[in-house]
């Protein structure tokens, strides 16, 4: 179960490994804070690239629809004619909205809602012993991606424990342990931004 994610995070959840993890490589260059851009602010990528990349969009988007479709995830969005508010969208809207390449916009019959967010409806329980590797797999590259997300969206230094306490907050059901965390947290490959660790230790106070 998880709550409130943007639109890419949610990829991460529907893709399996060898697609996230191309996904997430070519994603680099989209981001605007990256000055990998021309002139007209377009990235500066192959052809061949772009192309992979919005394949891979339209399969993840395609996928994500059906979750909202079946009722599996919600979503909420802003709708100009409601005011700058987040509003539900009704899951039997689903029925013709569809998400717009390359946004966090779902449209249709002239309904139209911007900046998503996602939630599952329910949590999905799996025993630890039953979890098979190509699993846990996924939920490790979905768990790296996350991590690299919230570092991203942090205002400042994140310290270690409060950002694993969150990741088992928004993968409830899933079993994260201590190391899967710091191999994942090893592997977002967080560069420049500052992630603290937990309130030190303090000699002789046996803390």
């Amino acid at each position: 179960m998880f709550r409130s994610i943007q639109l890419y995070e949610a990829f991460a959840l529907v893709a399996v490994h060898d697609e996230w993890t191309t996904f997430s490589v070519m994603e680099t260059p989209y981001n605007s804070d990256l000055p990998q851009c021309d002139e007209a602010g377009w990235p500066t990528i192959s052809v061949e690239e772009d192309q992979c990349y919005r394949a891979l969009w339209a399969r993840f988007a395609c996928r994500v629809e059906r979750r909202l479709w079946a009722g599996d995830w919600t979503a909420e969005g802003m709708n100009t004619t409601l005011g700058p508010r987040y509003v539900e969208i009704d899951t039997r809207l689903w029925e013709f909205l569809r998400l717009e390449p390359m946004t966090d916009v779902a449209s249709g019959e002239g309904v139209r809602f911007t900046h998503l967010r996602l939630s599952a409806t329910a949590p999905v329980l799996v025993p630890k012993s039953v979890v098979p590797q190509s699993q846990t797999a996924s939920l490790r590259a979905q768990l790296t991606a996350w991590i690299r997300n919230d570092a991203r969206a942090a205002s400042g230094p994140v310290r270690r424990d409060d950002q694993k306490a969150a990741a088992r907050a928004a993968f409830v059901g899933c079993v994260i342990t201590d190391n899967m965390f710091r191999d994942c947290r090893r592997d977002a490959n967080l560069g420049e931004v500052s992630v603290q660790r937990g309130r030190p230790k303090v000699k002789g106070l046996g803390k």
